[in-house]
């Protein structure tokens, strides 16, 4: 018994040694898997952290975005328009270059109306000068969908190159329709790089984030010139109406639902011998003899929405009567009430005396 002692020591050492051999095995194993774990999440890590950097920037490209589009949607002025849009183009997409072009229906051509990152002397007279036909091979195909000329540095098309290098002097460009509408656009935008600056500048590539934020900006802008084109073809409209209504020899008045004046033209001033501070103050109404026929009035236009040589008596300001044919219409809310009467007066005095004579 005691001979073999040392037999089952030796067993018993070698089976201890044997589980801790299986032992290192497996936390060897554990430690490798641990250590590609540890690799995985370190790899994880950086790749959230240039996720989060990607976010940040476009959280801060759509800040100044949002705010440049702010800007452009208070502008009645298409010079400052142009230069909050080149500013953007230039400094916040990282473009070299940017030019704007407005269409000129005498020419029937798109001139350079502004322009950014042009700096050497001698060539921005020339610059200045560009101008597209409106009938350009290259602008008839902003025509077509996307609605828009990408030229990189790979771009194989001659036409392309030579526009590029010969006129906007870029090497790579985009090129989008301004305004109007993409088939007949009210301006053109130029924005790219030199060769030499490439590297440096915004990537010139087609859904790049160069050309998503172009794109957005300048539908920005060509909504900031539609209603810069809007807002002028209203004031030229208005010009026109007001002209037409002062120098009109009718008298023409407007007034609200109550008969208080709104508005009201020099021949309607001098029919009644007031002056426009005066009458201002007066309602229509005042003018007339008979309140009845203010009542028949009122009746009449509220039911058909207008009256056409309605006679009624009024007096002018000194208390001269006369005979008058009023012809007038009605503008009404949405829900049908009555906003404002406008309508003409023409004094018949002298017709009714003559008739009276006879």
């Amino acid at each position: 018994m005691t001979a073999m002692a040392p037999e089952k020591t030796l067993a018993a050492l070698r089976s201890q040694v044997e589980e801790t051999e299986a032992r290192v095995k497996k936390l060897q194993k554990e430690n490798r898997q641990l250590s590609g774990q540890v690799k995985r999440l370190s790899k994880t890590e950086v790749e959230l952290y240039g996720i989060q950097g990607q976010l940040d920037a476009q959280m801060q490209f759509y800040h100044q975005l949002y705010e440049a589009g702010k800007r452009l949607t208070t502008t009645t002025e298409l010079p400052e328009i142009f230069q909050i849009t080149l500013q953007f183009v230039l400094y916040e997409l990282n473009f070299e270059r940017c030019l704007i072009f407005m269409h000129d229906p005498k020419e029937k051509a798109f001139r350079v109306q502004a322009m950014d990152g042009y700096y050497d002397e001698e060539k921005r007279p020339a610059i200045e000068a560009l101008s597209f036909p409106e009938d350009d091979p290259v602008v008839l195909r902003l025509r077509d969908a996307p609605h828009q000329i990408i030229c990189t540095e790979t771009c194989h098309e001659a036409p392309l190159k030579v526009l590029g290098r010969k006129l906007l002097d870029m090497d790579d460009y985009i090129l989008l329709p301004l305004g109007g509408e993409p088939e007949k656009p009210l301006g053109l935008l130029a924005a790219g790089n030199t060769a030499d600056m490439r590297s440096f500048q915004a990537a010139v590539e087609a859904e790049g984030d160069a050309d998503v934020g172009l794109t957005r900006m300048v539908s920005h802008t060509s909504a900031a010139i539609n209603n810069v084109n809007f807002y002028q073809a209203l004031r030229e409209n208005e010009k026109k109406y007001r002209t037409l209504f002062e120098e009109s020899r009718d008298a023409i008045f407007i007034c609200d639902r109550t008969g208080e004046m709104i508005d009201a033209n020099q021949a309607m001033l001098d029919l009644f011998a007031y002056a426009r501070s005066e009458m201002m103050e007066m309602t229509v109404w005042d003018t007339n003899i008979n309140r009845e026929d203010v009542a028949r009035f009122v009746a009449a236009t509220d039911q058909t929405g207008s009256v056409r040589d309605f006679e009624v008596g009024a007096k002018k300001k000194h208390g001269e009567q006369m005979i008058c044919l009023v012809t007038a219409t009605c503008r009404r809310t949405d829900d049908g009430h009555i906003l404002i009467y406008q309508g003409i007066v023409r004094d018949i005095t002298e017709q009714k005396r003559a008739e009276a004579d006879l």
